[in-house]
């Protein structure tokens, strides 16, 4: 993940910083809102490109028998992967850190799917991984009035991989 700066500043990759100058995010008519950064650490504020949230994701679920890049033991991955009984005994939607994006009452169509969302008041990001199908979304936006948009996607999607 080359192109992920994890510090509130961005110092610990200059691309990234130099990458955050060129962007803005945009209200819904077209006016330009600033870049929206988060100063308060530790909350998460990782800024990167897609492709580096979609290489996290996949690293979070490494294939049997292939070695992963985030944990030294293939089975720490796993601990990741919640089964059917933790996201029906679970009343919080929260699985490490990881919200719970699976329809509770339908068993016999059940799909694992597991996410996290941020925002600031520019941008929007939204991780969905599905993992009995073994699929992962990434939805990147540019705008604070993603919220609406992003959960009629979460509900787009989860439709057809029930």
């Amino acid at each position: 993940m080359h192109h992920t700066g994890l510090l509130p500043n961005l110092y610990d990759n200059i691309w990234v910083l130099q990458q955050r100058t060129k962007i803005n995010g945009y209200t819904r008519s077209g006016s330009i809102i600033g870049r929206g950064q988060i100063l308060l650490y530790p909350s998460g504020g990782a800024v990167g490109t897609a492709a580096d949230m979609a290489k996290f994701a996949m690293a979070l679920f490494p294939k049997e028998g292939e070695p992963s890049i985030l944990f030294e033991n293939f089975y720490t991955a796993l601990k990741f992967q919640p089964s059917v009984e933790n996201i029906l005994n679970n009343d919080e939607n929260i699985f490490y850190g990881f919200f719970l994006f699976s329809e509770k009452n339908t068993e016999e169509t059940f799909s694992r799917a597991i996410g996290h969302t941020g925002s600031t008041n520019a941008f929007r990001s939204l991780l969905i991984l599905d993992i009995d199908n073994n699929m992962g979304v990434v939805v990147l936006e540019n705008t604070r009035y993603g919220i609406r948009t992003t959960h009629r996607f979460i509900e787009f999607l989860l439709e057809r991989i029930s």
